[in-house]
């Protein structure tokens, strides 16, 4: 277990005169974090044994709910910035969030346009989000019962497979970026929450709409790109995350009374 807190960083200059460094942070809106950590978690049934996952929890000892948050083909480095802001957000509402670098571990060379380099099955990243909340249910200060999976574009995708598949329930929810809802009809029973996030230039949203249930949010943004994550303060990502908000409330206060989230 190394450490990876930018937030760190910049303590240690205040600590040497660099407090400017720190208010410099403030106004240009740098979030940092309360904390984080960077763990190696094992992973298997994978062409990979391990992966880099960041996590950043709130103040205090826990148990906290958790968000493990999964980029998409354009690599860690590209979501970094959305992950630091979401992991502020969370932090801020008492829920810790977990960042995994799958792409680096499998060898990915990010492209900004795909198709990536040595891009893994969908099934492998899948697994890999599975192998990261294997390994966070284990940590004293994280709440088995209020582990959720956020995936952005190619990631995005799996929430749904998550929210219709989940593996003895290992997750309480799955939110999803411009998801993919081929193969998912009308009436599919879904076993955990989950909520699509997606533009209505995106040739899924109908498909996607079609799916709005007990179980399913859909939340169906007028924007001309998809990747609406990259405007962090624009009116349509904060009704995602307040949207997001709501899932995690909602399930954890079911899972506090014994019960299964349902919208």
């Amino acid at each position: 277990m190394t450490s990876g807190n930018p937030a760190g960083w910049f303590c240690r200059l205040a600590m040497r005169g660099g407090a400017l460094i720190l208010g410099f942070a403030a106004v240009i809106g740098w979030p940092l974090p309360s904390r984080s950590q960077a763990y190696q978690v094992p992973v298997t049934g994978s062409s990979i044994t391990r992966m880099t996952g960041y996590l950043y929890k709130p103040q205090g000892n826990g148990p906290f709910p958790v968000v493990i948050l999964v980029h998409g083909t354009r690599g860690y480095m590209d979501y970094s910035e959305t992950f630091a802001a979401l992991a502020q957000h969370y932090n801020s509402i008492g829920v810790a969030t977990f960042a995994i670098d799958w792409g680096t571990a499998h060898g990915m060379i990010p492209q900004y346009r795909p198709p990536s380099l040595n891009l893994p099955p969908m099934s492998a990243v899948l697994n890999d989000a599975y192998s990261a909340a294997r390994f966070l249910s284990k940590l004293p200060f994280i709440d088995r019962r209020g582990i959720f999976f956020e995936g952005f574009s190619l990631a995005g995708r799996l929430a749904l497979s998550v929210a219709a598949e989940d593996r003895a329930s290992t997750f309480a929810g799955a939110i999803g970026y411009t998801t993919d809802c081929a193969g998912y009809a009308p009436g599919q029973k879904f076993v955990v929450p989950a909520l699509i996030v997606l533009t209505d230039t995106y040739g899924g949203a109908g498909p996607c709409a079609a799916l709005r249930g007990p179980n399913v949010d859909v939340l169906t943004i007028n924007a001309a790109y998809e990747d609406i994550w990259k405007d962090r303060v624009s009116s349509a990502f904060v009704e995602s995350q307040r949207r997001a908000d709501a899932l995690i409330k909602r399930a954890m206060t079911r899972a506090a009374s014994g019960g299964a989230a349902r919208y």
